[in-house]
């Protein structure tokens, strides 16, 4: 039960924090990860189905067991006339129906112990709802909801064959030309409209707008999690060569533009494992250097 549990609430925080995931690069990872986590579930079912089989037998053996024993010694009683066939039938269906029962009770204290744990996930989760609904300001717009809201399901992260690779340390500058976008569950009203923007080496660009002008959806498309309807995001590397984001594979997209969620994103193991989730390859000394930035 507790392998279930940890695989469930592998799954959902993953699923929770899936914009983190993908723009981190970690998707195959957490499947794999995942998959092991089922595979051990697979496995513990298994010797559970085993054991439970060995107990019923034991159970059954046991039960038959008794009866052949009052069956020998009430024959004999009876033959010597201490008891009756009646009284000999009588204890026999007796001890049969206590055996029954005593096999039953264990059952359902087996499948109580399973509900309680089933009941306490339940409750953990609308816990976990109520506060999310008591938390969350009554007076934000659709806008809001719609630009701030990392985790859509509409993101995405390339993994067509044929991607570009591309080394970050040759990007000079990233360029959006006429970049329109609009969210899919409203494509109507258009977030972006013709937006041209250049970022080059180097240098820092603040984001000054009201709630809903499309900030965090520019991060998010850097970042790769959207695709616009129309116009480009380009790379300019310093040989002047130019390379559309979208063609990048995920790796060298993952290196060269990383976002920072406005909401924390933070999975449940040590802080060390949060720090380098996006990066497992980094040192002790890279990591204690992004701390104290």
């Amino acid at each position: 039960r507790d392998t279930a549990i940890r695989a469930a609430s592998f799954a959902e925080e993953r699923l929770s924090h899936i914009a983190m995931v993908k723009m981190s690069n970690r998707s195959m990872d957490e499947v794999e990860r995942y998959a092991e986590l089922q595979q051990e579930c697979a496995q513990l079912g298994r010797r559970v189905s085993v054991a439970n089989g060995i107990f019923m037998g034991f159970i059954f053996a046991a039960s038959n067991g008794a009866l052949f024993l009052v069956f020998n010694s009430g024959g004999r009683a009876v033959a010597s006339g201490r008891m009756t066939s009646g009284e000999l039938t009588s204890f026999a269906t007796y001890t049969f129906l206590l055996g029954l029962g005593t096999s039953g009770i264990i059952k359902a204290l087996t499948e109580i112990s399973q509900g309680m744990v089933s009941a306490e996930r339940v409750f953990h989760l609308t816990e976990d709802a109520n506060k999310s609904s008591n938390s969350s300001p009554d007076n934000k717009t659709n806008n809001d909801k719609s630009d701030d809201d990392d985790d859509d399901t509409d993101a995405k992260v390339s993994t067509a064959v044929g991607l570009t690779q591309l080394d970050h340390s040759l990007a000079d500058k990233i360029s959006l030309t006429n970049v329109t976008f609009a969210y899919k569950s409203n494509l109507s009203n258009n977030i972006l409209r013709d937006i041209n923007l250049s970022l080059e080496r180097g240098q820092v660009v603040g984001l000054v707008g009201k709630n809903g002008s499309g900030k965090s959806s520019i991060a998010s498309l850097l970042a790769g999690l959207y695709e616009p309807q129309s116009g480009s995001i380009c790379v300019h590397t310093k040989d002047g060569t130019s390379v559309d984001c979208n063609s990048l594979d995920p790796l060298s997209r993952t290196e060269l533009v990383q976002m920072v969620p406005q909401s924390p994103a933070l999975f449940d193991c040590s802080i060390f494992e949060n720090v380098i989730y996006a990066n497992p390859s980094a040192s002790q000394d890279e990591v204690e250097k992004a701390l104290t930035m």
